[in-house]
C-alpha cells in the first residue's frame, strides 16, 4: 500500500483552515469568514498559546465555523475547493506519485472528511482516513468531529496495512509510520531538518527521500 498525507503534502494548504474559509465566503457569511481568517493569523497563533493551557483546541475553533450548514452543500463546495487546490496549490511531484499508483493508494489525514473524499475522487483513490464531522438527523453540520476516530496524532492505530510499501508526510505526528515503510518520503522546511534526521536514524526504510519545502 501507498499511503499519502494530504496537508502540506499532497497540497501546500491546512486543508481544514482554507477550506473553512472557502465555505463561509461561498455562503456569504462574512462574519465567519473573517474570524476564519482571522484564526489563521500570527496573532491568533500567539493567542492559542494562552487558550492550549485551558484545552482549547485551534483546529475545533476552526471546525466550529462549520455549524449550520448543510452536508450536501460541504460535500459540493469541498468538490470544488479540492478541484481548485489541485490546480494551484499542489505538489506536482507527489501528485504524480500518487497517480502512478492510485489503485494501491490510501490518503490518511486529520482533515475533514468531505475534503479527503473530495480529493480521492479527483484522484481516483478508493482509500481513505480522515476526520468525520457530526451532523444532526436533518443533516445540517453540527461543528463538531467524531474524536473517537479521530486521525490527528493516530494514523499509525487506524491504518491497519500489513505491507507499507511507501509513505509520504509533512507530519511529525506520523513519524511512528515511516518506522513500518519500505520507502520514506518527507516534506519539511529547514528548520525541522534535525527532527527528521533523529526519527530517520531509527528507521529500517530501503529508500529514504527527504525533500526541502
Amino acid at each position: 500500500m501507498y499511503v499519502f498525507d494530504l496537508c502540506g503534502t499532497l497540497v501546500r494548504s491546512n486543508t481544514t483552515f482554507t477550506f473553512v474559509s472557502y465555505v463561509t465566503r461561498r455562503e456569504k457569511d462574512y462574519t465567519k469568514y473573517l474570524i476564519s481568517l482571522f484564526y489563521r493569523t500570527f496573532i491568533f497563533k500567539v493567542i492559542m498559546l494562552f487558550l492550549r493551557r485551558f484545552s482549547i483546541s485551534h483546529r475545533d475553533l476552526v471546525i466550529r465555523l462549520l455549524s449550520g450548514y448543510l452536508k450536501d452543500d460541504l460535500v459540493k463546495y469541498a468538490s470544488d475547493y479540492a478541484e481548485i487546490e489541485l490546480k494551484y496549490k499542489s505538489n506536482q511531484n507527489v501528485v504524480y506519485l500518487l497517480k502512478l499508483n492510485a489503485k494501491r493508494s490510501l490518503i490518511a489525514s486529520a482533515s475533514l472528511d468531505v475534503i479527503v473524499d473530495a480529493f480521492c475522487t479527483k484522484l481516483n483513490v478508493k482509500k481513505s482516513i480522515s476526520a468525520n464531522l457530526l451532523y444532526s438527523e436533518y443533516g445540517i453540520c453540527l461543528g463538531l468531529i467524531d474524536k473517537d476516530n479521530d486521525p490527528k496524532g493516530n494514523k499509525d492505530k487506524l491504518l491497519k496495512i500489513d505491507n507499507l510499501i511507501f509513505f509520504a508526510t509533512d507530519n511529525y505526528d506520523d513519524y511512528l509510520l515511516c518506522y513500518e515503510a519500505s520507502k520514506i518520503l518527507i516534506l519539511t522546511k529547514k528548520k525541522s531538518l534535525s527532527y527528521w534526521h533523529k526519527v530517520m536514524d531509527n528507521c529500517e526504510a530501503r529508500e529514504i527521500e527527504i525533500y526541502l519545502k
